[in-house]
């Protein structure tokens, strides 16, 4: 299973920790604690800002520190229909995040294109750093000339290359400045950041993933045939949908229709060429039904963005992150990445206090999440999910209900001899669970029979308490 690894930037002794425990000891109770779970010891510690050397990934102690007082993350960018060049440059200094861009167009320096920009970050970095009486530096950069024209590994020929050399030399004696080379566009999120702030500087900075407007909204980066994947789970969850395609310009559109809870359109263009999705239609029920999907398509720090753009809110992704951690402390260490984006979600709901009509969507990924979990319970401890091999789709089958009671326990003869009895009361509890809210408040009976077993959350308040609840029962199977 997945480790993670929680970088504490602001708390009582800043560094990386293994478990949440350690991590919680660094946070509780510190004013302005910022801390957040990864995946890879390398994104942690880009977090927090620190080199990423052959050292620092053999560290097996729980905790690491970083080798110099700032680190900074220098790019470059230039633009060839303006004949300009600027820089962007992301510092870490006494826990404080810096970011530095601008744009310029020296005709000296023109010719260099973007590296002109690359060397003016890297002295706008020094610079700050020697402002502020730092006295080390590690620069991370993506031009191996940004330390070899200091080094003097290369001949410094050009105005530009001169003038930066000159430069090193005059403050190197002030400042111990560590050059790190990292690949260019290879996933490093502060040297991304850099080439991002640079961009931004010439009007280049890349599209986002997701734009709205008020009855509307873009996704970038969907492919159609995930998108028509998700239609088909959309026919699941809402029993009377129907969608019309229809040929559009450079893509293809869809109509979504739906009468319950009450008549709703959701207009859909796919454009193939640049995998955009458009969607037009109010934010109701089909809307948000819809955008659970479309989050499992996303990466997981871009979750917050795309929920602030459906909803209309401002919640930061730290603030989930740190969230997530604190209610799924044990789980948060072992899921997948896409059940980790649906309950990133969930967590994210917590902020919605707005369901005028039913307020049931606010609970459904929380509720959702209880399916794989409890798939993942009894494969990984060799309970079938198919009576026959021949079956097409998974069941519950080895549970039956006990009589008399809404309580579900596993059939006798499926329970082994290692089984604890811990273990079996969980599972009953599990799946009891499920049966009660995801078959009663995510599936419809037929409207006209004499008894609608159907409910409904009224109020965000009680999807909060529903969600809060439902953490807690997964996390609870991974203390098992």
């Amino acid at each position: 299973m997945p480790k993670k690894y929680y970088a504490v930037k602001k708390g009582y002794n800043p560094g990386i920790y293994k478990t949440w425990d350690d991590c919680k000891r660094q946070v509780d109770g510190f004013s302005g604690a910022s801390y957040k779970a990864f995946a890879s010891q390398e994104d942690a510690l880009s977090f927090l800002g620190m080199p990423i050397t052959h050292e620092t990934k053999a560290v097996e102690s729980s905790k690491v520190t970083p080798s110099a007082e700032a680190v900074a993350y220098v790019d470059g960018s230039y633009d060839d229909n303006v004949k300009a060049f600027a820089y962007g440059v992301v510092i870490f200094y006494d826990g404080i995040e810096e970011h530095f861009s601008a744009r310029m167009n020296n005709p000296e320096l023109i010719g260099m294109r973007n590296v002109a920009g690359e060397i003016k970050a890297a002295e706008k970095a020094i610079q700050f750093c020697i402002d502020h009486n730092i006295k080390s530096v590690d620069i991370y950069h993506d031009y191996e000339g940004i330390a070899k024209w200091c080094t003097g590994e290369w001949k410094a020929n050009l105005v530009g290359t001169k003038d930066y050399k000159v430069f090193y030399e005059s403050i190197k004696s002030k400042i111990n400045v560590n050059f790190i080379k990292v690949k260019g566009h290879s996933g490093d999120k502060f040297n991304d950041l850099a080439d991002q702030l640079a961009k931004s500087a010439l009007g280049l900075e890349k599209q986002p993933d997701i734009t709205q407007g008020i009855n509307s909204m873009t996704a970038n980066n969907i492919k159609r045939e995930d998108f028509e994947a998700i239609l088909e789970l959309l026919k699941e969850d809402i029993p009377d949908l129907r969608f019309e395609k229809s040929a559009q310009p450079y893509g293809q559109g869809y109509l979504l229709m739906s009468d319950i809870p009450h008549k709703q359109k959701l207009k859909i263009v796919h454009f193939d060429g640049k995998n955009k999705l458009w969607l037009q239609g109010k934010k109701e029920e089909l809307f948000n039904q819809l955008s659970l999907y479309i989050v499992e398509l996303l990466e997981t720090d871009e979750v917050p963005r795309f929920l602030n753009s459906v909803y209309q809110l401002h919640v930061d992704e730290d603030v989930v992150e740190t969230k997530y951690c604190e209610k799924l402390p044990h789980a948060s260490q072992h899921v997948s990445d896409k059940i980790s984006r649906t309950l990133h979600q969930a967590i994210y709901n917590l902020n919605i206090d707005e369901a005028p009509y039913d307020a049931t969507f606010i609970a459904e990924p929380a509720i959702r999440v209880l399916e794989p979990i409890l798939k993942l319970a009894l494969g990984e401890h060799g309970l079938p999910l198919r009576k026959d091999k021949k079956d097409q789709y998974d069941t519950f089958f080895v549970f039956k209900k006990v009589k008399g009671t809404d309580i579900y326990k596993i059939k006798p003869a499926y329970i082994k001899p290692e089984y604890s009895q811990e273990f079996l009361d969980y599972l009953s509890k599990l799946y009891t669970y499920f049966h009660q809210y995801r078959h009663t408040l995510f599936h419809w009976d037929d409207p006209t029979d004499a008894v609608d077993t159907t409910r409904l959350l009224n109020t965000p308040n009680e999807a909060h308490t529903l969600i809060l609840e439902t953490l807690k029962l997964i996390d609870d199977y991974f203390t098992l």
